[in-house]
């Protein structure tokens, strides 16, 4: 029993280091924050500190870990839906996807210029590079059941996997820029105009799986207009 409380104070600690980096992260840049600086915001000695992590590139990771978990809870039971086919399979993790981002909308607005600041180049590449290790099972899963069951013409091979993360990061890079370009006070025509550029670029994508995979045109389209003019207007 006391060691699985030693064990809870520790995740509970750890979680909290996490949480404050991310506040010092999103105000300052994460090349630019100090490990000094860190243990200060926490009342914390350094040998405390790196009790929880060896180092701040070990910090980055579980940084990343954190932002991703959640985000994996939210997409991972749609592999395991038997009652859809793959094309619906997949419509639904695209849905759980942005509905993931919608319910963080707060979190990812509060740090969106930090984002995509000089500083946290690093923190981007490494964030980019998980998101690819967590996502690919659960898309790989989808394309091959539907590659077998001939719903897609197309064997999903690790080039498609490639090219199809590449083609999501960065038109998602490109979305999230123009939505920070955006003018504080806005009118109605440029959020009009952004709204609709969105739509040609998620178009884009979704043709983008549908030659990858050799689904049906028209099939794995998916976006939600209403839900995407609530983060225009938000901005």
């Amino acid at each position: 029993m006391a060691r699985k409380r030693i064990a809870e104070d520790h995740s509970l600690r750890r979680n909290e280091i996490i949480q404050t980096a991310w506040k010092l992260v999103s105000a300052r840049g994460f090349e630019t924050m100090s490990i000094q600086e860190l243990i200060d915001a926490l009342g914390m000695s350094k040998g405390a500190f790196y009790h929880y992590f060896a180092s701040k590139t070990d910090l980055l990771d579980g940084m990343v870990e954190t932002l991703l978990e959640d985000s994996w809870r939210q997409v991972a039971s749609v592999s395991e839906r038997g009652d859809l086919s793959s094309t619906a399979r997949f419509i639904e993790f695209l849905k759980q996807t942005t509905l993931w981002k919608t319910a963080n909308q707060a979190k990812y607005r509060g740090i969106l210029a930090m984002w995509y600041a000089d500083a946290n180049l690093a923190l981007r590449d490494r964030v980019h590079r998980r998101s690819y290790d967590v996502y690919l099972p659960v898309m790989r899963e989808i394309f091959d059941a539907g590659y077998n069951s001939g719903e897609f013409k197309r064997q999903f091979t690790d080039q498609s996997a490639l090219l199809l993360y590449s083609a999501m990061a960065g038109l998602g890079d490109h979305i999230a820029r123009r939505m920070l370009a955006l003018p504080a006070h806005a009118s109605r025509t440029e959020k009009d105009a952004l709204l609709e550029e969105i739509y040609r670029v998620n178009l884009l994508l979704c043709e983008t799986f549908e030659w990858l995979t050799g689904a049906e045109p028209g099939s794995l389209t998916f976006f939600d207009r209403e839900l995407m003019r609530n983060w225009v207007e938000s901005q």
